[in-house]
């Protein structure tokens, strides 16, 4: 008898595994594009602020010239 009970709760366990993957993979697959706008613009930000970066060092260059 009590390994029929844990039987049951291994089996119940795979299960409730199973169906929490299954629905964080959903949760990926619609969250997925949002991510990538978000990391398109966080890369735009970064260049952006790179060369404004370089900007300012060659305007320091000049300034001390």
């Amino acid at each position: 008898m009590g390994n029929i009970i844990l039987g049951l709760l291994l089996v119940g366990y795979i299960v409730v595994t199973i169906v929490n993957l299954v629905i964080e993979v959903k949760r990926d697959k619609e969250t997925r594009p949002l991510r990538i706008r978000e990391s398109r613009s966080q890369m735009y930000l970064a260049f952006e602020l790179a060369r404004f970066n370089k900007n300012i060092e060659k305007a320091r260059e000049e300034a001390e010239k």
